[in-house]
């Protein structure tokens, strides 16, 4: 089995179990007491032996089945069962350190580092995986350029111009006979519109159904003469002179 990253713990472990992985880290374990240590020794040994019966009872169940293949759960017992293993290893050790110091004359554990000199290195760390992460990403863009690039090919190779010279002519004739089309259709409807017998005034048409009284035929003529195109004014001036006489009258 490989070395367990923090991402690997993140991955498998409940929140109270990934709370004792990760007070074994380095940087942490170094300001835990006596007291602490013993109690995240008792913690990951229970979680190690918990793990690790449970990864042996699943071996023993699986092997025992006619396909005797070990699943993702339980490779996920055995990864988390040798991770308790090697937490409870590191809380044994600082807590040998912790011990032996306090047996010799009363010394204190090393105090930790200081804050700028634990950031300063936190800092160093963060820059070596942004680096690692800018040259995975630049793989990764310059992968999909590439596939890009081939699929704009393909389109092109697939749209010639020989294919589509036929669809711009068939277009064109479309238009033309479109435009044929009209021509005849206007020619048909100006060879049905009535003729008219007097001149251009339109009062006598060959359709008995559309002849105009003599009467309006005689009003329209003398409108027209007199260059107006209505007899809205003679109306109004009319009116007037019938209000003027009531006036009068009183």
């Amino acid at each position: 089995m490989g070395r367990l990253t923090v991402a690997d713990a993140k991955r498998m472990c409940t929140k109270p179990e990934l709370g004792v992985v990760m007070g074994s880290r380095p940087d942490a374990i170094e300001q835990l007491s006596a007291d602490q240590l013993k109690k995240n020794v008792a913690s990951a040994r229970r979680l190690r032996d918990k793990w690790r019966d449970l990864s042996t009872e699943q071996r023993r169940e699986t092997q025992q089945a006619q396909n005797a293949r070990v699943t993702d759960k339980n490779a996920r017992s055995g990864e988390k069962a040798a991770l308790f293993a090697h937490v409870l290893k590191r809380y044994e050790d600082q807590l040998k350190q912790a011990e032996a110091v306090g047996a010799g004359g009363g010394k204190t554990l090393a105090k930790p580092a200081k804050k700028k000199v634990r950031m300063a290195g936190h800092r160093i760390k963060r820059a070596v995986v942004r680096d690692e992460l800018k040259d995975v990403r630049s793989e990764l863009n310059a992968a999909s350029k590439a596939k890009v690039k081939k699929k704009k090919a393909a389109k092109k190779k697939a749209a010639t111009p020989a294919s589509s010279a036929p669809k711009k002519k068939v277009a064109k004739k479309k238009v033309a006979a479109k435009k044929v089309a009209k021509k005849k259709v206007a020619k048909k409807a100006a060879k049905k519109k009535p003729a008219f017998g007097v001149g251009s005034l339109g009062l006598v048409t060959a359709e008995p159904a559309r002849q105009l009284s003599a009467e309006t035929a005689a009003k329209k003529n003398r409108l027209k003469a007199s260059g107006k195109t209505s007899r809205v004014q003679a109306h109004v001036q009319a009116r007037g002179g019938r209000k003027q006489a009531k006036r009068d009258s009183r």
